[in-house]
Formats: C-alpha cells, sequence, structure tokens
C-alpha cells in the first residue's frame, strides 16, 4: 500500500502531506517491501492531529461519517491495482474514485440498522488501518463492535488499555501470537531476540472460545459452526497449562475454536529466566505487544499507524526498532506512518522518509540525517542553536563565575557543544583580562 497524498482542513487552513515513497537504497535490504514515513516535530505541531485524522477518514468511511473531524482526502494505490485510488470526505458524505466507474458515494450504514450493503465493495477498494495509538483526548476512533455487519477494515489497538492488571482491554493478540511462531516469521523471532535478549520459546496458553464452549449459540454473523466431533477433539487436548505451539493450536485458532493469550520468553541477558505476557517489564512488555498487535492484522495493502513507538524503551531498543519493523512488517506490502520526539529513533530513518512538522505545516528533510549524532538531529529538527535551554542557563552561571569556581565547575561538564563553548569564553575572558 503506497498513502500517495493526504489532506486535510485545520484552522481555515489545507495542509498536504505527499510521503516520498521512493526511500532510499541504504535500508532497503532491512525493510523490504515495508514503505515508511517518520512524522517528526515538537510537542503541539500537529503530528497526532494529522494521523488522527488520517485514521479518522477510513474507519468511519461507511459508519457515523459526520465523526470524521473535517473535510479530507486521502489519494492511494493498493498492491492489487495499478490506478490511484481517492477518498474523500467534504463534510457531508464521502466519496470515493479512481477505480474505473468515475466517483462513487459511500452510504453511512449508521442509518441502516447496524448493517452495511457497500462491504463487498470496500474490501475491494480500501485498505486494511491498523493504528496502535493512545487517545489523550479521544482523538482516535473507538474500535467497531465485533457485530457490526459492515466493513471492519480497520483497527485500532489503544495502548492506554495496556496499563494496569493486564493486558487483554486492548484487543486479542492470538493470530498475532499464531503467526509469530510459525517458520515463516523465525527471522522476526531471531531479530527480537537479537535487539532484546528475549527468546520467544514455542509455549503458549489457550482458551476456548464461545464456538467452542456454546457451539449452539453461535450467532450468525460469525463463520459456520465446527462439526460436534471437531469441538471433542479440540476439548481433548485444551486445558489451562502452557502447550506446545504447534499444527493442532494453529488449526484450532484458525478455526476460532480458542484463541492464544499468553506465550513464554526466555530471557538470555538473565541466566536464561523464563517470562511470559504478565511478567514482562514495561519496556519488553510495550515492545512485544505492539509488535504482535499489528501483526494479527497486517496483511497486503495496510496502512500502519504508531505513535511513539520508543515508550518505556531503553536507547539501545530504540535504535533497532527499524530492524524490528522490517523483519516483523516487511514481507507485506504495507506503508508504516510513524510519530517520534526521540534522536535516537529519528536517527535510523533516512531523510527522505521524514516530515518535519512545525505549526501544523509540514517540511521535507534537504540535510542527510540517516545515523548522524543525535546532537546533530536536534540542532536540525528542534533547536536553531547547539545548546538546550538548560545549556544556555549553566553557560550563563559560568560566566558570573571568578576563574577558580569556573573551572571547578567546568569540571563537572561531559563533552559537549557546552564545554566547548564555555572553553572558548572562559580563554576569551582570560585574553581581555590581561593588560
Amino acid at each position: 500500500m503506497q498513502l500517495l497524498e493526504f489532506q486535510y482542513n485545520h484552522s481555515g487552513s489545507t495542509i498536504s502531506i505527499r510521503p516520498n515513497l521512493d526511500g532510499s537504497p541504504i535500508t532497503k535490504h532491512i525493510l523490504k517491501k515495508l514503505r515508511t514515513t517518520l512524522i517528526v516535530g515538537p510537542n503541539g505541531a500537529g503530528k497526532s492531529t494529522m494521523l488522527s485524522t488520517l485514521v479518522r477518514l477510513f474507519h468511519h468511511v461507511d459508519w457515523h461519517q459526520n465523526r470524521i473531524p473535517c473535510a479530507s482526502v486521502a489519494r492511494y494505490r493498493l498492491p492489487t491495482r495499478a490506478d490511484d485510488l481517492i477518498i474523500e470526505y467534504d463534510g457531508s458524505r464521502v466519496e470515493l474514485s479512481g477505480f474505473g466507474k468515475g466517483t462513487r458515494p459511500i452510504a453511512d450504514s449508521a442509518v441502516r440498522r447496524n448493517k452495511s450493503f457497500e462491504e463487498p465493495f470496500l474490501s475491494a477498494f480500501l485498505p486494511q488501518v491498523i493504528a496502535s495509538v493512545f487517545s489523550t483526548r479521544g482523538e482516535y476512533p473507538k474500535p467497531k463492535a465485533p457485530n457490526y455487519r459492515g466493513s471492519h477494515h480497520s483497527a485500532v489497538f489503544e495502548i492506554s488499555e495496556m496499563y494496569g492488571k493486564n493486558h487483554y482491554r486492548m484487543g486479542s493478540l492470538s493470530n498475532g501470537l499464531g503467526r509469530l511462531l510459525t517458520d515463516p516469521y523465525e527471522n522476526a523471532r531471531n531479530c527480537f531476540k537479537a535487539v532484546t535478549g528475549l527468546e520467544i520459546v514455542p509455549y503458549v496458553k489457550c482458551h476456548p472460545t464461545a464456538r467452542l464452549e456454546h457451539p449452539n449459540d453461535v450467532p450468525e454473523y460469525e463463520n459456520s459452526k465446527a462439526t460436534p466431533e471437531r469441538i471433542r477433539k479440540v476439548r481433548g487436548w485444551l486445558d489451562d497449562d502452557w502447550i506446545k505451539f504447534d499444527l493442532r493450536v494453529l488449526r484450532a485458532e484458525a478455526e476460532g475454536l480458542i484463541y492464544i493469550n499468553d506465550v513464554s520468553l526466555r530471557n538470555k541477558t538473565n541466566g536464561d529466566k523464563v517470562l511470559s505476557l504478565m511478567t514482562l517489564s514495561a519496556g519488553q512488555k510495550m515492545l512485544f505487544v505492539r509488535l504482535v498487535s499489528i501483526l494479527s492484522k497486517l496483511r497486503d495493502g495496510s496502512l500502519i499507524v504508531l505513535e511513539e513507538p520508543e515508550l518505556h524503551l531503553d536507547p539501545i531498543w530504540c535504535s533497532g526498532l527499524l530492524e524490528l519493523f522490517g523483519a516483523f512488517f516487511g514481507n507485506y506490502d504495507c506503508h508504516l506512518f510513524i510519530t517520534t520526539q526521540n534522536l535516537s529513533v529519528t536517527r535510523c530513518f533516512t531523510s527522505e522518509s521524514i516530515i518535519l512538522m512545525q505549526d501544523h505545516q509540514p517540511k521535507t528533510i534537504e540535510e542527510q540525517l540517516f545515523l548522524a549524532s543525535e546532537a546533530v538531529i536536534a540542532d536540525k529538527l528542534f533547536r536553531s542553536t547547539s545548546l538546550s535551554r538548560l545549556d544556555l542557563i549553566v553557560l550563563n552561571n559560568l560566566r558570573h563565575r571568578n576563574r577558580q569556581d569556573r573551572k571547578l565547575q567546568m569540571n563537572a561538564l561531559g563533552e559537549g557543544p557546552l564545554r566547548f563553548i564555555a572553553g572558548l569564553d572562559a580563554e576569551n575572558r582570560r585574553r581581555r583580562s590581561k593588560p
């Protein structure tokens, strides 16, 4: 999937985003088919406003269209089609064009008693939108109810639901865990182990779904019921203890008879200590659950929105995120949008893939910042001087100290621009004091 252009209205102005999709050959072998766009900028620059509007446009395309926050247009291309598709909300209705039959308005199924007549049409022309985000003011939409009979082409994982006693309110990880433990994802497991020191062990905890426990009460909107013989067979090996992941588990999960809600991990950096999702640290759990939740919904033609992937991660893990994205998502033709203010994350992306937001206006990056020092990136993207406000306060204090105190306090400074500038300043003061 390629998002070619996105326009939306903000405070009376039209904001236009045009991601550079050519990428850089230096990271192609890492990302494979995955396209990335990194949105950076200071607090209040409009990063979340832009991405939440994009998610809402697709999420509400056939359900409560009046909840799309503003007039907006998205032009995109799916891997199954050669033509560019355009979805537009003009403030009153949604229209789709570019599919060879002119322009077609999309009916709002909210007025059709929870049943959409657009499902086959939308499935052919809309991307799967996956958002791993947090709504500090409700800017991202809530997931559609399971019994909604329209298009389920969007999946919103609210990160705040992960905090607390468990993570289960965030949504099922079953499909993602099942995928991750299969042979095609061996590289993803190895990459996760290399970056984090955590080895994913093929033992899982499984629980029965309503389809297995109450097969006669399966709603009509779900898939066909399993046979009594099949149900008895699954019940024969299912229990509450750890189960070795194999084809029987994979098949039962695919049939909707069980769901996987935990996996075993071995900490290779801590004496091979065995962990689970309930015993991981905050950073370990945040990273693993976010990767697996996206993987659970991923397919060719997906649009992924990932806000601040550095949450709870140390700088070393942040520097491994690009590699993890390629290992987990690179086999799919997808477009990944990321927001961050973290310098360790930003330096891992080529300048071609970075959009700088300042006062809700997007800007491209001309300087080459890939794997540059964090001080250089901070100067280019977040400030006009190499000294932060704290640097200036300390420098001003040094200027008002006598020579002995200044020399003593400068010994506490680490190597960097402040130490260099303070040294030059002290030398100039010494020269001026000479007769």
